[in-house]
């Protein structure tokens, strides 16, 4: 049987988009596409099981999710069952009415139905639309539930009146025909084999409170012996109730009453126990323990990292400062090679001026006056006629 599950807030398509598919994921809410993909790859030889459990939502897309189950019903030939979980109300209950030919419900489950609901923004006229359009939607859920389960039309009115919300648990589901069944619950049956039965009560571990029914496989060979022996004990075959009593004497201590063997496996079962508790609390502790060397080797592995970023750190700033000074050095340097280098060319200007000034004032006369020939500046002589 192919199952759909319908949970969360029944919702428009548009919100079949990838932004919300964490939403529609986790069963918060379900697009009318979304559902109607599921529909579309259902199998088609098979009834089908839309399992419920929303608060409800946009009535329009409920319809349009009720339409694509009828359509699947009419091209399947196939029925439908929906089951009720936790909570069905509102667009969610007029879904499983009008589109489920059966319905069961969980133990737990709660239906709610209530008048449709809008909000609307205009004047007068708008507002009256809208409450026809309200009446509507109503008149369609209030029919289903008189015409097909034969609910009382003053039960129906009340629940769509204003601010009013008809509740119903599974058992009332049952009772009023909406539901068929209602799912037993199957943790509240415990199934135990007839070797688990004896080995608990060889323990002394008693169970009569909570095992509600023990399944009990039993061969044919078994079933003729019992027929055998209630067939022996009508036709009378000698057995009294003291016989009886004798027998289940025989399996049972004398001094108290409880059978036989019992402290013993009472005390194997507290041993066995005891063992298990033992075992589990030294695998604890060597688990604890090795947490802690985990811890200290990770704490020490920590403090070493930590002093190696320190001394990073230091021979960092050390090289920096050792930066600093070489550059200063430097710079110290070079300005007073700098000044040295200023210095020793003003010098050499100051000599060149002196030279060419010297040249260019030069006359025989003034060669006289320091008592010297023209012979003495013979070679300029010749190479500049110009300044004899």
């Amino acid at each position: 049987m192919s199952r759909i599950n319908l949970r969360g807030v029944i919702v428009p398509s548009e919100y079949d988009a990838s932004w919300a598919a964490p939403y529609i994921d986790k069963g918060i809410i379900m697009p009318e596409s979304r559902f109607r993909s599921m529909l579309a790859v259902a199998a088609k030889n098979e009834p089908l099981t839309v399992y419920v459990n929303s608060p409800g939502g946009s009535v329009f897309s409920a319809g349009e999710m009720v339409n694509a189950v009828r359509e699947w019903k009419a091209e399947t030939k196939q029925p439908v069952e929906v089951i009720l979980g936790a909570l069905t109300a509102s667009a969610a209950s007029a879904f499983a009415i009008m589109a489920a030919d059966k319905i069961r419900a969980h133990s737990n489950a709660k239906m709610m139905f209530h008048g449709a609901w809008t909000v609307s923004v205009g004047g007068k006229e708008l507002h009256q639309d809208m409450a026809a359009l309200l009446e509507k939607i109503n008149g369609d859920i209030k029919a289903r539930l008189v015409g097909k389960y034969g609910m009382a039309s003053e039960t129906v009115t009340e629940w769509f009146a204003e601010g009013r919300e008809g509740w119903l648990s599974a058992q009332e589901l049952v009772d009023a025909k909406l539901a068929s069944e209602i799912i037993a619950d199957p943790s509240d049956i415990i199934e135990m084999t007839p070797e688990a039965m004896g080995e608990i009560e060889g323990r002394g571990l008693g169970i009569a409170a909570f095992a509600n029914s023990i399944q009990v496989d039993q061969s044919n060979e078994q079933e003729a012996k019992d027929d055998a022996g209630n067939a022996d004990a009508d036709a009378g075959d000698g057995a009294s109730n003291s016989d009886l009593e004798s027998v289940k004497a025989d399996g049972a201590d004398k001094a108290d009453g409880k059978p036989a063997g019992y402290d013993a496996g009472y005390a194997t079962g507290c041993a066995d126990e005891a063992a298990k508790c033992a075992d589990a609390i030294a695998t604890a502790r060597a688990e604890a323990e090795q947490h802690d060397a985990n811890a200290r080797k990770l704490q020490g592995e920590k403090d070493k990292a930590r002093a190696e970023v320190e001394k990073l750190k230091a021979d960092q700033t050390a090289q920096v400062e050792a930066h600093k000074t070489e550059l200063a050095k430097i710079q110290s340097e070079h300005a007073a090679m700098l000044a040295d280098m200023q210095e020793k060319l003003a010098t050499a200007q100051t000599k060149c001026e002196r030279l060419v000034s010297g040249g260019m004032t030069f006359s025989p006369e003034s060669a006289d006056k320091g008592n010297r020939t023209a012979g003495d500046v013979d070679p300029r002589n010749r190479l500049h006629p110009a300044l004899r």
